[in-house]
């Protein structure tokens, strides 16, 4: 009986993952969505390969691997009963794009020096960008009305990209006391700048999300609690606080008090955005009760919503050639509303399992990324776009989905 040796991947793919996220393609000229199907293509050529490499691993022997399996089943069977092939296709590229890049991350070579390296250089990349751009007015990269996005020239985009890291930096500032002094500064400026760059783009869905966040990492970590940590992290939250301040102030927001407002109406879903959701959620559940087994097909849920929204939905712009946004508001929603309940069912299982699994392990920055992501996607269409899904990947990736395969 010998055992059949890893399939190491070059730890250089890492770094070329988040070039594939964080690379300022030309949005204004191209589009948004020009821009992310280009983003798609090019993380599809790198990560899909390795699949092949991973063909003697995957023997569905592994009850997550079936997990899988079955989901892309479902997902295929809805595939041919939409009315949109294309948008299908593109949306299961995607989630095969998530699979390999989650086996990536988990069998590079000393992947924990690498991908340290490589996610600090994400979070301090973005977060400068995102507060230069703010000290700017926040319209120098960005689309119109979308700054300060820095790099990703949205300030939605980039602050849940930024929340989905900040698990990551905040261990290495909180948890990892082998750092010395001048590296355990350096973590806790770039913790600064990605908390600040977060509050700075007054995304809610990424204030509630962090907020989540902090609130479950005290409670796991209640009896580690210091006056040392807790001085570290007031420190660390003044910090933040007075960047963000410093640059909402230069941004031609429509408010004189960006940061106060935003808070107040974290919740609130009268009006703005937070009533668009609304409506738009109920809206998807009435599309989840007429197919609720198949859906509607992968990436179709735009095509079809016109049909079950009500005459004042104002998530419809019945001017445009495509009057319906194809990112939705909600991502669990949508995908039942796509793909059918039981696959909804399998994947929240599949992240269940993820979460318990890095909890009971104390792996803090897998779970804290899955709970992040998972409060995103009830506001935003964080499992549609392929920045959030790499970013999950690298960080996340600690916990192999293959077991490893013997060979006699």
């Amino acid at each position: 009986m010998r055992t059949r040796p890893p399939v190491w991947v070059p730890s250089e793919l890492l770094w070329l993952a988040v070039l594939c996220a964080l690379f300022p393609l030309p949005y204004v000229k191209l589009g948004p969505d020009t821009a992310s199907a280009v983003k798609e293509f090019l993380s599809t050529c790198l990560f899909l390969p390795v699949l092949y490499a991973y063909r003697d691993k995957l023997r569905f022997r592994d009850i997550r691997q079936l997990a899988v399996a079955f989901y892309f089943l479902l997902s295929l069977f809805s595939l041919t009963i939409s009315a949109n092939v294309f948008l299908g296709v593109r949306m299961l590229t995607l989630d095969a794009t998530c699979v390999a890049a989650l086996l990536v991350s988990a069998s590079v070579k000393d992947g924990r020096t690498v991908r340290e390296a490589a996610l600090s250089s994400a979070a301090s990349l973005l977060a400068v960008s995102v507060l230069v751009e703010g000290l700017l007015g926040g319209s120098v990269l960005s689309m119109p009305g979308r700054g300060p996005g820095g790099l990703l020239a949205n300030r939605n985009h980039a602050a849940q990209l930024l929340a989905l890291l900040t698990p990551f930096v905040a261990s290495n500032s909180f948890v990892d006391a082998k750092f010395g002094f001048r590296k355990a500064a350096l973590n806790a400026a770039i913790l600064a700048l990605t908390l600040a760059a977060i509050l700075t783009t007054r995304c809610r869905s990424a204030w509630i999300a962090l907020a989540v966040w902090i609130v479950a990492s005290c409670l796991k970590n209640a009896r580690f609690l210091k006056w040392r940590l807790c001085v570290r992290a007031a420190a660390i939250a003044a910090a933040s606080l007075a960047i963000a301040g410093v640059c909402s102030r230069r941004i031609a927001w429509h408010s004189d008090r960006p940061l106060r407002d935003t808070i107040s109406s974290l919740t609130d879903s009268t009006e703005g955005s937070g009533h668009a959701r609304l409506v738009q959620n109920l809206t998807l559940g009435r599309m989840i009760l007429s197919r609720p087994l198949l859906g509607f097909g992968p990436g179709n849920w735009a095509v079809r919503y016109p049909e079950y929204a009500p005459a004042n939905d104002p998530t419809i712009e019945p001017t445009l050639h495509a009057p319906v946004d194809r990112l939705p508001g909600n991502s669990w929603l949508t995908i039942m509303a796509e793909r059918g309940i039981p696959a909804a069912v399998l994947l929240a299982g599949l992240l269940a399992a993820w979460f318990t699994r890095a909890w009971a392990r104390d792996r803090y920055q897998t779970w804290g990324a899955i709970l992040i992501f998972v409060v995103i996607g009830l506001f935003d269409p964080i499992t549609m776009r392929i920045e959030p899904i790499l970013t999950l990947a690298l960080v996340a990736g600690g916990i192999p989905l293959c077991a490893p395969s013997k060979e006699g």
